[in-house]
């Protein structure tokens, strides 16, 4: 807690001498038709701006931590452990995680514990529920969104030149790796760090000249240099994933989930709305 009071502290006194600098700042931001705006001005109008949104943001979340109390809600130790986990397999390293964690563990579960806290609260206030019958019924209706398209492994080498293509092409025909080759000459950083694996694509979301190219390649056979954009690029087909029909026993828990969230995220404004019309609120200058 001290830790805590001590950074609000630290942030005011910065704010503080900002705002002393700025109002000494009469530098000019823009003329309108002669009249100068400066750029002081500027400032205080976006510090008040995002006062006055983070000032009624926090006031929503009181109101729902509060109505979260007088349902006598609670989130579990378990349940902010899950939502913990499900964020760090959001990102591509764990150092990225741990880097975002560093001093702000305490502040990011505090913010896990009142996200899951206020979408209960919505649950239970609107009595949001989905019976199987409910479920069957969406997923008959929309079962062509489900079903899994084909997906094609690809690893890519993309160039800038139709010689440096050819080279590639030619270096390939001679027996070179495809993953070395892309990180030595491919000049995408994305492709060199990772030897031009593209991972598994839908061919719904390439273009008609790569998926045309792509269809004519088996596995583990490579397409001729193709004219893409601002360069050129040669793509190998490591793997094929055939389409599959989507299963509703698989799929009802994932279903009925995004159900849940789609209603609760349609609710929180107008129940958010409720509550303020409920409350009373002092607004203190």
């Amino acid at each position: 807690m001290k830790k805590a009071l001590l950074s609000f502290l630290t942030i005011a006194i910065i704010s503080t001498f900002s705002s002393i600098a700025l109002a000494q700042d009469n530098t000019v931001a823009a003329i309108v038709n002669g009249e100068k705006i400066l750029k002081n001005e500027v400032s205080k109008r976006m510090w008040l701006n995002h006062f006055e949104r983070t000032t009624n943001s926090m006031i929503d979340e009181v109101l729902l931590i509060q109505e979260a109390k007088k349902l006598n809600l609670k989130v579990s130790k378990k349940e902010i452990d899950k939502r913990l986990t499900e964020i760090e397999t959001s990102f591509e390293n764990k150092e990225d995680f741990e880097m975002m964690m560093k001093n702000r563990k305490e502040d990011l579960l505090k913010k896990i514990e009142y996200e899951l806290l206020i979408r209960k609260t919505i649950i239970k206030a609107k009595n949001i529920s989905y019976t199987k019958e409910d479920l069957k019924k969406t997923f008959a209706e929309n079962k062509a969104k489900f079903d899994r398209p084909e997906t094609i492994k690809l690893r890519q080498i993309f160039v800038n030149s139709e010689k440096e293509a050819n080279d590639a092409y030619l270096g390939l025909e001679a027996g070179a790796d495809f993953a070395k080759l892309s990180s030595l000459k491919s000049t995408n950083e994305n492709l060199k760090k990772n030897g031009g694996d593209l991972g598994y694509v839908s061919k719904t979301v390439l273009v008609k000249e790569i998926s045309d190219a792509i269809a004519k390649v088996k596995i583990g056979q490579y397409t001729k240099p193709l004219k893409v954009g601002e360069g050129y690029t040669i793509l190998k087909v490591e793997d094929i994933k055939k389409a599959t029909p989507a299963n509703f026993n698989k799929i009802k828990a994932e279903l009925k989930e995004t159900l849940i969230n789609q209603a609760v995220m349609q609710n929180l404004t107008p129940f958010v709305s409720e509550l303020r019309g409920q409350a009373k609120i002092e607004m203190l200058k």
